[in-house]
């Protein structure tokens, strides 16, 4: 597995980028049309959704990892969860401790801020720090829903999966379709969506484990569970025709766009991902810091500072993703590793 590993490194990479890109580009658009410059870029991103392909990828990047992890020999749940505890908790709790730095008045109560050292603030009806967090969320109830799987002996199980899949997906459409009642978000609408890639990406850990020699029923559960992911998105594209909804547009290709990607770096030779996978090992770090970074480069770099014709969209985007780079390194080597090194004793 060491060199799937790699590939899932730089899945992790590429997913980190296309969120900074995408946040960035957001970010930055107004300042660089009122410094006379154009938005093609920002069209782009938007239309590719290139914010929402890196969340996909993060969520199957997790259902691999998180069956790597579970099949290991001689894991047992309490270890898992506690590794799972040091991974995410440090770091997410010294995000917290910046944005409560950042954040504009009137600051967080106590009971907010109770809420949101959880990780799951949404539970306590209160406001989520950061925008990002609802992500961390869906990955909250994924490790829960892996282990109730492991704890019945039925996670690796193909038909299982893609039969929890179509649970999920008649979950979705009745909350889509206004069967069931309806979150006011776009990211809970898409809730038991989102666990889906989760579970594609077990499934698409068993498929490659057992390198051509799963049964015709795990072939038919992992292309089945791929029509069940595609229906959403297919839909999109077909109302768009009709709707010219740039909604619908980026609906219809960001989610085919993400699992192509997927396959494509997964079975794309090591040699040519040393540097996405390198920044594989900071992206958690990067998801986190980056929004901190934008404020930084919109609080000093002007065009008191630096040259107005340097300042186009682009510019700002790679300046951001840069600085995002240095940042994340600093506090996956401070905050992060430390942490990470404390939880492989838990084996």
């Amino acid at each position: 597995m060491n060199s799937r590993l790699i590939q899932i490194d730089a899945l992790r990479g590429l997913a980190a980028v296309l969120v900074v890109v995408a946040h960035s580009s957001e970010y930055f658009t107004s300042r660089a049309l009122a410094l006379g410059h154009g938005a093609g870029f920002d069209t782009l991103v938007r239309t590719f959704d290139f914010g929402r392909i890196g969340v996909v990828l993060f969520f199957m990047v997790s259902g691999f990892v998180v069956a790597n992890s579970l099949s290991a020999p001689g894991t047992q749940i309490r270890h898992f969860l506690a590794r799972r505890f040091f991974r995410l908790y440090p770091l997410y709790w010294f995000s917290m401790l910046l944005a409560y730095f950042f954040w504009t008045s009137p600051l967080p109560d106590a009971a907010m801020i109770m809420a949101n050292l959880t990780m799951f603030p949404s539970l306590w009806s209160a406001k989520a720090m950061l925008g990002l967090y609802w992500t961390l969320e869906v990955e909250l109830v994924f490790y829960l829903l892996a282990v109730l799987l492991v704890l019945r002996g039925v996670l690796f199980q193909p038909v299982v999966l893609a039969g929890a899949m179509l649970v999920l997906w008649t979950v979705f459409a009745a909350v889509m379709f206004g069967l069931l009642p309806s979150p006011v978000t776009l990211e809970w609408k898409s809730f038991p969506y989102n666990l889906m890639y989760m579970l594609f990406g077990v499934l698409w850990f068993n498929t490659s484990r057992q390198s051509g020699q799963a049964s015709g029923w795990g072939r038919v559960a992992f292309w089945g569970a791929l029509l069940l992911l595609m229906a959403p998105p297919m839909f999109s594209l077909l109302r768009y025709a009709s709707s010219h909804s740039a909604d619908d547009l980026r609906l219809g290709l960001s989610y085919p766009l993400a699992v192509a990607l997927f396959a494509a770096m997964f079975n794309a030779k090591t040699m040519w991902l040393g540097a996405l996978a390198k920044l594989g090992v900071i992206s958690y770090s990067m998801y986190l810091m980056h929004l901190f970074v934008l404020v930084f480069a919109a609080r000093y770099v002007t065009p008191e500072v630096v040259p107005q014709a340097w300042l186009t969209l682009p510019s700002y985007v790679v300046l951001s993703l840069g600085l995002t780079v240095l940042f994340s390194t600093l506090t996956y080597n401070l905050v992060e590793r430390p942490w990470i090194g404390f939880a492989k004793r838990f084996k």
